[in-house]
């Protein structure tokens, strides 16, 4: 039977607490991490979808709009990040954003000028086709009377 002397608990608790806390500190900022990144993800889409309310605008003012919907989602709900950065591209056919910004972590985790370094770092990239509403309903209607068309004689009309 061991026994134990006076103090040994405090060493011991002394040398492992450190690596404990170090292991919750880096799940607490992964946790962060996941979700600014969720929140940046969804901030591109919102201002992607948003193109769609602009289609016959000029393309700054579809950047001006993208790039304050964006933002606003941004300024109310991202945790430690620093320098988020917004780049809208508006072309005829598609939109593309970035959006990029660094999560501020201490120097311990972080490991600076290290490889691991750019893992708190974000990239989020969104682009989709952009659509005029008035083509896809004039698509929509011509689909219609082709299976109209087509249709059996005894009455069926597939548009009512």
């Amino acid at each position: 039977m061991k026994k134990y002397q006076k103090g040994s608990f405090t060493v011991e608790t002394a040398l492992i607490m450190p690596i404990v806390l170090m292991v919750v500190l880096i799940i607490f900022f992964f946790v962060l991490y996941m979700y600014n990144r969720s929140v940046m993800q969804n901030a591109a889409y919102r201002g992607i979808k948003q193109v769609f309310y602009y289609s016959g605008e000029s393309n700054e003012d579809i950047k001006k709009e993208c790039s304050r919907v964006i933002l606003a989602d941004l300024d109310h709900s991202l945790i430690g990040v620093q320098n988020a950065e917004v780049e809208i591209k508006v072309f005829a056919n598609k939109i593309e954003i970035t959006i990029s910004g660094r999560l501020n972590v201490p120097d311990m985790i972080s490991s600076k000028g290290t490889v691991f370094e750019e893992l708190w770092s974000y990239e989020i990239y969104a682009k989709e086709a952009r659509y005029n509403p008035a083509e896809i309903i004039l698509k929509g209607q011509n689909l219609e009377n082709i299976v109209n068309e087509f249709a059996p004689e005894e009455g069926m009309d597939v548009g009512s």
